[in-house]
């Protein structure tokens, strides 16, 4: 049983991943690219810690950096949860919630291998 399931919540379709990654951040309004760190991940979501989080709604597309094993790739998605300095009872950093609309098979391939660790 997941840690999910005994807290009486249904388990994750994607299983989460802890990371710690390197991002590089573009935004659909084009503003200047930004960086943030990975904390968590699954093949369709992820947590980027940034002292610059966007609000829910935005499109972004982001480049992530793995340093072990080596991969970049590209993905994009949509802000779908933001903490911030100021959110009750967060235990993330300040950043945003990202689900994932494009994830290619490389980052799918890198998600299911660092689940099985």
């Amino acid at each position: 049983m997941s840690d999910d399931e005994s807290a009486g919540h249904s388990p994750r379709r994607w299983p989460r991943i802890n990371l710690n990654a390197s991002a590089k951040l573009h935004f659909d309004d084009f503003g200047p690219q930004l960086a943030g760190r990975i904390i968590n991940a699954s093949e369709r979501g992820l947590f980027l810690a940034t002292d610059h989080p966007r609000p829910i709604g935005t499109q972004i597309r982001i480049t992530i950096e793995v340093a072990d094993p080596p991969i970049a790739v590209t993905v994009t998605g949509v802000v779908i949860h933001v903490v911030t300095q100021d959110t009750k009872g967060a235990t993330l950093p300040p950043g945003f919630g990202v689900f994932l609309t494009e994830a290619g098979d490389a980052w799918v391939r890198f998600c299911q291998h660092a689940a099985k660790k």
